[in-house]
């Protein structure tokens, strides 16, 4: 189960882009402050989900999915489980089940970016939010293994995935936030 404590220190430590991810991880530390159930996808509310931003081997291209419910392209991820000890373990066991990449390295500790967004209602599912922690990982593969839940899955060169998801404001921090990052040096970690 996550540990709202652990949840709340890397909110805390996160070091923002912008205005906008800054009001997000305020809304998320109220979340963990007011919400008993703030990681269960089946709480019926609002909850905290994780996802990574995944890099190629020679980390000139980030892998992006095409999500079948939300008809979209997207970094891989999606909601945390009982079985999950932390933010960063249930990002990599998302990245794992829908890409088929079993080894990667983080690039960087801690949160890499922070969004709130709004899912639509679905089925008996109502309207909800999902606070969505992002991490920065190296993919030890380039070989991809489509999951049930996409309808496509590549690689793209960053400016192909600006084209992809562009107009996006978060996707575009994200796109920011990666050129920023290889333009100083990545510092790697094994997962």
């Amino acid at each position: 189960m996550l540990d709202r404590d652990n949840s709340r220190r890397l909110l805390m430590a996160h070091q923002t882009a912008d205005s906008l991810e800054s009001a997000d991880i305020e809304q998320a530390i109220s979340l963990l402050a007011e919400q008993k159930y703030f990681w269960q996808a089946d709480n019926g509310r609002n909850h905290l989900t994780a996802s990574c931003w995944i890099l190629n081997p020679s980390l000139d291209a980030i892998l992006l999915l095409h999500h079948r419910k939300l008809d979209r392209w997207l970094q891989p991820g999606g909601h945390i489980e009982s079985c999950d000890n932390d933010w960063l373990g249930a990002a990599l066991r998302e990245a794992r089940e829908e890409t088929g990449i079993e080894s990667f390295e983080l690039l960087q500790e801690g949160i890499f970016d922070f969004d709130i967004h709004t899912i639509p209602a679905r089925g008996n599912i109502p309207e909800h939010k999902h606070f969505d922690a992002r991490f920065l990982l190296q993919a030890q593969q380039t070989d991809l293994s489509l999951s049930e839940e996409s309808n496509d899955l590549q690689w793209f060169s960053p400016d192909k995935a600006a084209s992809v998801i562009g107009g996006d404001p978060v996707m575009d921090r994200m796109l920011e936030k990666t050129r920023l990052y290889l333009t100083a040096g990545p510092s790697v970690k094994c997962v």
